[in-house]
């Protein structure tokens, strides 16, 4: 009995010896540095409001690095913000307490709104939308009309100034029901519109956009006589509830180019007519379109071959001025 117990013993002994000298453990390696807790934000946010009210914005700010778990808050939060500029501030956290924050702006404009929706483009072949062409090709869906002195007149409604104006204010004016109606009428001159305009006007537009006098200047009437015409259509216009646009004359090229021959052989008489314009606009109390002085009183480089139609940025000048007063007079 003694003998087993000495065996045991010696047996234990050497087992914790073994364990006493047994193979060392592998160290553990030392824990990573943590890393820089970052945060990113958008550089702005911008949004529209149709109706002037708040508006739903959402928009993400981006942690990185850092322990888990990470939280951030943006103060204010995505939601409804109203019109005007808002300061946003985004603060993100990490485990340990490490913290990072950026901010931005929250921007809301108003789409702008405009006092009058309905307009009539009315005048000549420049308000129509004639194009000259001295090459004589045809373009396609463009209705031609048989050309004397060795050009050829295309008509495109689609590129005439009433429907680029539509265009714009359309964009513009989001959130109404913009109408722009084109009533030019090619050869007409100011003396003969009177009953044309009174059915036009029978629509009732709010704005009557006037250009028209540019075929009393090829007849080689006077400044008073043109002036005299306008106003007996301003005064119509207003009659009829319409507030009254009237343009200048654009400037006209005695001299044609591309083998046309001209179509405006009173070119010089243009500038003298428009200061009889200007004075009479005043009078009347209509608000002047000084196209005139948007083609900066040169008919290059935006009339056409004839000396007399625009180009196609010529329209488009137009269509932009007429933009600009409206914008300057009725929008709100």
């Amino acid at each position: 009995m003694n003998r087993s117990l000495g065996a045991a013993a010696a047996i234990l002994a050497a087992t914790l010896g073994h364990l006493a000298c047994g193979s060392p453990s592998t160290p553990t390696p030392p824990a990573p540095p943590p890393q820089t807790l970052t945060l990113s934000c958008p550089t702005a946010v911008a949004a529209q409001s149709l109706d002037g009210n708040p508006v739903s914005i959402t928009f993400d700010a981006t942690a990185s690095g850092g322990t888990a778990p990470l939280t951030t808050t943006c103060t204010p939060a995505a939601g409804a913000f109203p019109v005007g500029t808002s300061p946003v501030t985004c603060t993100a956290r990490d485990a340990r307490q490490q913290t990072a924050s950026c901010s931005f702006p929250v921007t809301v404009t108003r789409v702008p709104r405009v006092t009058a929706t309905s307009f009539l483009a009315f005048g000549d072949s420049i308000t129509e939308g004639i194009f000259s062409d001295c090459a004589g090709g045809v373009v396609p869906n463009i209705a031609l009309f048989a050309g004397l002195n060795r050009y050829q007149e295309l008509l495109d409604v689609s590129r005439s100034y009433p429907t680029k104006l539509q265009a714009m204010l359309s964009s513009r004016y989001a959130a109404q029901r913009v109408a722009v109606q084109n009533a030019g009428r090619g050869a007409e001159r100011v003396d003969e519109a009177l009953p044309r305009l009174t059915t036009e006007l029978a629509s009732r537009p709010a704005v009557l956009l006037l250009q028209e006098g540019a075929n009393n200047v090829n007849a080689d009437h006077s400044a008073i006589f043109i002036a005299a015409g306008l106003r007996e259509l301003i005064k119509r216009g207003q009659s009829m509830g319409a507030q009254v646009y009237v343009g200048t004359l654009l400037p006209q090229r005695p001299t044609a180019t591309g083998g046309c021959a001209s179509k405006a052989p009173n070119a010089a008489k243009v500038a003298e007519i428009n200061q009889a314009i200007r004075a009479m606009a005043a009078g009347e109390g209509a608000v002047l379109v000084d196209l005139y002085g948007a083609f900066s009183g040169s008919p290059d480089p935006l009339i056409g071959p004839d000396g007399l139609h625009p180009n196609d940025p010529g329209y488009e000048r137009i269509a932009a001025t007429f933009a600009d007063v409206i914008k300057q007079r009725l929008e709100n």
